[in-house]
């Protein structure tokens, strides 16, 4: 069949999603079932999503009562009828050609399960905003961390990785098998981790994950809701993916990645979220409380850990 279901989840982002709207109607005729999940009490897109309805009957639109990335696909998941899912934001622009490339590339290789590429990073004229410089490796598993850099270029490409980005993320149906994301991430807002998760479900089924320089679209920078503020070190979201990647790394990866992920985590962290060593020096900025914030750390971490190695072992 080849054909594309493409899932936008969005909530109270109206200009954004507007200019998402444009650009994949440009393309309708290559996207043959678009599903458009609302959050709740978003009348505004609501209204736009109803008026591109009305122009072609490729656009479902589901509205939610939970404003929950994770819901939402999952909502859009359960709706979708084509072989092959794509899912992104609604603050993007697709590119000429996007959806035309994306069904030859799993048409060109049979043991592709998931396909992505580069999220360029962009202002409102469609130029790159941080640069477009292609590094040696994206969304890979190292025994010291994993890496992202999926905004940008990979000098070998296409390559083979083991993560992609949610916000340009296709699949293959048979790759997934159910079709849905573990509702374990689910928390409220754009939950962390969940592109993990599917992606090493996809490699576990036997299928190959391919990131293409080509398979690229523009994204923007766009307004967070007031509990979606990730540069905020005390935040609940916080606390959200520590439980989710420690959740994902017990129920995948490797147990000496696990156990280095501990340590670093409660000893080093990141400037998002401090272990103990990071947050001496941050006491300064963020006052004495920062201290606490490692072996508060430990209760996500914890949870993560036993959900993680409690679905994995259940699988055996």
């Amino acid at each position: 069949m080849n054909k594309i279901s493409l899932i936008i989840p969005t909530y109270k982002r109206i200009i954004d999603f507007q200019r998402t709207l444009i650009s994949v109607y440009k393309q309708i005729n290559d996207i043959d079932e678009v599903i458009i999940v609302i959050g709740p009490n978003d009348i505004e897109s609501f209204n736009l999503a109803i008026q591109y309805k009305g122009l072609n009957d490729n656009f479902k639109v589901i509205q939610i009562q939970k404003a929950s990335v994770v819901n939402a696909l999952n909502c859009g998941l359960l709706k979708s009828t084509k072989d092959i899912i794509c899912l992104t934001d609604d603050d993007i622009v697709l590119p000429e050609g996007w959806a035309k490339r994306i069904k030859e590339g799993f048409l060109n290789d049979p043991k592709m399960g998931a396909f992505g590429g580069p999220d360029k990073l962009t202002d409102k004229n469609l130029d790159s905003k941080y640069g477009y410089n292609p590094v040696k490796e994206v969304g890979v598993f190292k025994w010291n961390t994993m890496v992202g850099n999926h905004h940008l270029g990979i000098i070998k490409s296409p390559s083979e990785v083991d993560v992609l980005k949610g916000v340009n993320l296709s699949f293959k149906r048979e790759a997934l098998k159910s079709m849905c994301i573990d509702s374990f991430l689910e928390f409220k807002g754009a939950e962390q981790c969940w592109e993990i998760d599917l992606a090493q479900r996809i490699q576990a089924n036997g299928f190959k994950i391919i990131y293409d320089n080509d398979n690229f679209l523009y994204h923007f920078i766009s307004q967070r809701e007031s509990y979606d503020k990730r540069g905020d070190i005390f935040s609940e979201l916080n606390y959200n993916k520590t439980l989710n990647i420690n959740y994902v790394y017990a129920k995948f990866r490797p147990l000496y990645e696990i156990f280095f992920l501990i340590f670093k985590q409660f000893f080093i962290g990141s400037k998002i979220q401090p272990g103990i060593i990071r947050a001496f020096f941050m006491i300064k900025k963020n006052g004495l409380k920062v201290v606490y914030l490692p072996f508060k750390n430990c209760i996500p971490i914890y949870l993560g850990l036993f959900g993680g190695f409690k679905k994995r072992f259940k699988k055996k």
